[in-house]
């Protein structure tokens, strides 16, 4: 195989803020906690604070979660170690049909590969995979590519009359046995009759996007230790409680803290990735089913028709944290109060959401992650390679 090294910043379409992030961290230096590298990482290692209650707690969910999913002893023993006091690399992705994009298997990797230079260099570190089975965008969940000759196929699974629902509570219906047998006549090479059987193994009628995801995953990377976590536990929300009731409590001084921060992005030449208002939380709410926004009302706060005050919203979280969701911008804090995270390995959107988040970290947990970014790669196939120097192109030349 012949390779070649492009920079990620030479990539089409890649933001103003991700490029400057790559090639000149200086300049963005004020919006991050470590410069991306393992010198950052080991820093951020040494800042790394988390009850020996709560780690105790989150791995022993982590242990039944990863039985479930299908974990082998690699990834059992690293559970050990994040028990004993290692640290987290952690990255994550919605749990896509089939495994979603390809660069889910990147992240893994670069996960993977980070956790074990870190090791090497004295800090123990596990990698650990985030689902997000939270997330309710259905629409970016139920369907995939396939590689096929002369193009691509799109996989899709219709789940009519769902709407704003949890992915990870969504089963996948009679409809995902045809589509997995499709999707496996497509696959080619050595191992394409393993890989078939753990498109049928992973993806049953009675699996839901996430857990047939994480099935799919395990398999992938059996061996590699890699552990995988569904925030969806109840168990996982009480452990993370306290860092959701001071969302709630604290949203009007975060809102404010955010969208000062996205005008500081804006002074600097670079724009917000998500766009955050003073009338607005970090902060969803599970409502008869459906993952609602929590806003502010009239000095209380509002999902959809249901309205409180901020006493009795507060209540519910301690009662039943599980009933409450954080937003893209909360999330990698909800995260960090679970785990002892040391790096996070994100894609060019995640990288720019951390520009916020950042600050999100820095009042409510204190300190925050060193961000690196994910491996990327693109296969060339030896018909299009022959094209390529037929007329003395490279894979530059095609970006232009």
């Amino acid at each position: 195989m012949e390779c070649h090294c492009i920079s990620a910043a030479e990539l089409p379409n890649a933001t103003a803020l991700y490029t400057t992030f790559l090639t000149d961290f200086p300049r963005v230096s004020e919006f991050y906690a470590h410069p991306p590298d393992l010198n950052g990482a080991q820093r951020s290692a040494g800042e790394v604070l988390l009850a020996d209650s709560v780690r105790r707690g989150v791995v022993d969910v982590l242990r039944n979660q990863n039985r479930v999913f299908g974990g082998d002893e690699q990834t059992l023993r690293n559970l050990d170690r994040l028990r004993d006091g290692a640290v987290a690399v952690v990255t994550g992705q919605q749990v896509g049909l089939f495994g979603g994009p390809a660069y889910s298997v990147y992240k893994a990797l670069t996960a993977i590969h980070v956790a074990r230079e870190l090791t090497a260099r004295g800090t123990d570190a596990v990698p650990v995979f985030w689902l997000a089975t939270e997330d309710h965008d259905l629409a970016e969940v139920d369907h995939c590519f396939f590689p096929k000759r002369g193009g691509l196929e799109r996989f899709g699974l219709s789940t009519p009359g769902i709407a704003d629902r949890r992915v990870g509570e969504i089963r996948l219906g009679e409809a995902v046995r045809e589509l997995a047998s499709r999707a496996a006549g497509l696959l080619e090479g050595s191992s394409a009759e393993e890989a078939a059987r753990w498109l049928a193994e992973s993806y049953r009628p009675e699996e839901t996007f996430g857990s047939s995801f994480a099935k799919l995953m395990t398999r992938i990377f059996a061996g590699r230790g890699l552990i995988f976590l569904d925030p969806m536990s109840p168990e996982l929300h009480r452990l993370s409680a306290p860092t959701m009731m001071r969302a709630v409590k604290e949203h009007e001084v975060l809102a404010r803290e955010l969208v000062a921060r996205s005008v500081a992005l804006e002074r600097a030449g670079f724009h917000a990735q998500v766009k955050v208002t003073e009338q607005s939380t970090l902060v969803f709410r599970i409502v008869d089913g459906q993952r609602l926004p929590l806003r502010p009302v009239n000095g209380g706060l509002a999902a959809g028709s249901k309205q409180e005050s901020l006493v009795e919203t507060l209540a519910a979280v301690e009662r039943h944290p599980e009933q409450f969701s954080p937003s893209a911008l909360l999330r990698p804090v909800i995260q960090d109060t679970l785990l002892p995270t040391a790096v996070y390995i994100g894609g060019p959107a995640e990288i720019a959401y951390h520009a916020q988040t950042s600050l999100v970290y820095r009042r409510l947990l204190g300190r925050a992650p060193a961000i690196l970014p994910r491996a990327s790669f693109t296969l060339v196939t030896s018909h299009v390679s022959n094209l390529l120097k037929k007329y003395n192109l490279e894979a530059r030349d095609v970006f232009a």
